[in-house]
């Protein structure tokens, strides 16, 4: 299965292909840290999924606390 990140960024869609869940949510959290970047979301099989949902589901092993850190906000 292969993962795929969307975004829509300050010049337009982004969308970059992975092979893991890992590289996969390292990416929308990058995409996430980008200024001017919104609505970042993984499709995986078909589904699309908010980066957190997604870690839940793909990353989680369901013993350990889950948080993403909020992107530093600059005025």
């Amino acid at each position: 299965m292969f993962f795929i990140v969307t975004a829509n960024g300050a010049t337009g869609p982004v969308s970059i292909t992975c092979e893991t869940p890992a590289e996969a949510f390292e990416a929308a959290v990058g995409l996430m840290e980008t200024r001017g970047t919104r609505d970042v979301l993984i499709d995986a099989g078909g589904a699309q999924y908010a980066p957190l949902e997604f870690r839940l589901r793909f990353l989680s092993s369901g013993s350990e606390p889950v948080s993403i850190e909020a992107p530093e906000t600059r005025s």
